[in-house]
């Protein structure tokens, strides 16, 4: 399972999951019994049916509830349609299909189907179907859920557990937390979630119905919890202007200088996802400056780079300026741009003159077009920088990268440079080879230098 199948699995986990319970979707703890759950579901279904025609509405779907009346072979029908879907984990109208009908079933018979999940297939969806299932299962049966998630391998118990977790924290919080003090560090830890994420979750759920008492208790918290509490609050209360205010003046007022950091990193990230410009309005409204503005307005224009990278463009330039670090917002949201609309993009930087035509802006579009397996466009990029040191380690990057999809298409790339180039990336590579760095070392270095690269992005796209 490659990372963009355990990123979209993680969000879909938090969708219904933790984003569950902050949207208010109730409890429901407690294991029930199938007759009472049918009796519960059909009175739901036909008060729905009921009210909805009675206001003029269309009738309700009731499919989840017809296939929940046969479990295992429902999922198979739904699971089949969710690996045919061409965007598969991102078909979100396909997994809530699975959703719709698990929510029906009791704690023995998500049990059953956790059980049966590995005979249906093993592909990436089925990531995101396995963190619904713990999900709902550990909503009515915290516990068994929990130590069905532990006998996961690797990053899967992690991914599991999260997935248990968010849906135990939702109906039984005191419970659930109470588990993971003992337990926690058998989850393990892995993509950004570690203990104190986990932990920072129970905060979240009791700021849904204590807001002011859970940010009374940030100062009783270590370092690590607390950044992570402050992120976690802040992410979920990004479009709260309100709640947002409290935070901002809690934290200013105890003094953390810290804590006020990162809930306005957090909250500017969050904002700047939907309203880029909003974010920046909540900058200048913070009254902060110097590098702290810096950052924030670079973490504005990096993901509005990734939405609308023209008007990130126009932001930078007109009000950051496009020299030094600006220059580097401005080559970040170019080669975002490439990838989207090379013609349009090309079109604006021939507009802006020699001044912005700069080697980082070749390079981002270059490495933009790279990832998007556009070799040949991103040998044309390429060829436009002029320091000729990072020209051919691009080069060289480029040409691994393609080799790996067409040989043959790399080979007649890499024979058509000019001799100049030719000659320096030979200069570059024998070194290597009298010194006994073979191919596995020279992979070894690509594997160094992509995760710097991921390192400098503010936000990875799906990728």
């Amino acid at each position: 399972m490659n990372g963009q199948g355990i990123l979209i699995a993680a969000a879909f986990g938090i969708l219904t999951g933790l984003g569950g319970f902050l949207v208010g979707q109730g409890r429901s703890g407690g294991v029930e019994g199938r007759g009472e759950v049918d009796k519960k579901s059909s009175a739901t279904l036909a008060a729905s049916r009921s009210d909805g025609l009675s206001r003029g509405g269309r009738k309700p779907d009731v499919r989840g509830y017809e296939l929940s009346q046969n479990p295992r072979e429902g999922l198979k029908v739904l699971i089949d349609e969710l690996k045919g879907s061409p965007m598969a984990q991102m078909d979100f109208e396909a997994l809530f299909n699975i959703y719709d009908m698990v929510r029906y079933l009791d704690a023995y018979e998500l049990e059953g189907l956790v059980a049966d999940l590995e005979e249906m297939g093993n592909a990436q969806e089925m990531v995101a179907v396995h963190m619904m299932l713990l999900n709902r299962w550990a909503a009515k049966d915290g516990p068994k859920a929990m130590e069905a998630a532990l006998e996961g391998k690797g990053m899967m118990k992690m991914v599991a557990g999260m997935g248990a977790m968010m849906g135990w924290m939702r109906s039984e919080p005191e419970q659930a937390y109470e588990w993971f003090q003992e337990n926690g560090d058998r989850l393990g830890s892995g993509m950004g979630m570690g203990k104190n994420q986990f932990e920072a979750m129970y905060y979240a759920a009791k700021a849904k119905t204590d807001f002011e008492g859970t940010l009374g208790k940030l100062g009783e918290m270590d370092a690590g919890l607390k950044t992570a509490v402050i992120q976690q609050l802040a992410q979920s209360i990004g479009s709260d202007a309100e709640k947002r205010d409290e935070l901002i003046a809690s934290l200013r007022e105890s003094g953390d200088q810290v804590g006020l950091k990162q809930a306005r990193t957090a909250i500017v990230g969050q904002i700047a996802w939907q309203d880029p410009q909003a974010a920046l309005a909540f900058i200048e409204g913070e009254g902060v400056d110097g590098e702290q503005k810096r950052e924030l307005t670079q973490t504005v224009t990096s993901m509005w780079g990734y939405s609308d990278p023209a008007g990130a463009l126009d932001y930078v330039v007109t009000q950051v300026g496009a020299e030094g670090e600006g220059m580097e917002q401005v080559s970040q949201s170019f080669g975002n741009w490439v990838k989207q609309d090379e013609a349009q993009a090309s079109a604006w930087l021939q507009q802006q003159g020699e001044s912005m035509q700069t080697d980082g802006v070749f390079e981002s579009a270059g490495r933009q077009l790279m990832w998007s397996e556009q070799n040949d466009r991103a040998a044309e990029w390429y060829a436009q920088i002029l320091d000729e040191e990072t020209r051919h380690r691009q080069y060289e990057k480029l040409y691994r990268e393609w080799s790996k999809d067409d040989q043959e298409a790399a080979d007649a790339w890499k024979s058509g440079l000019p001799e100049e180039d030719l000659a320096a990336w030979a200069e570059r590579t024998e070194p290597a080879a009298r010194d006994g760095f073979s191919g596995e070392g020279r992979d070894l270095e690509a594997v160094g230098e992509a995760i710097e690269e991921l390192k400098n992005l503010e936000v990875e796209e799906s990728p």
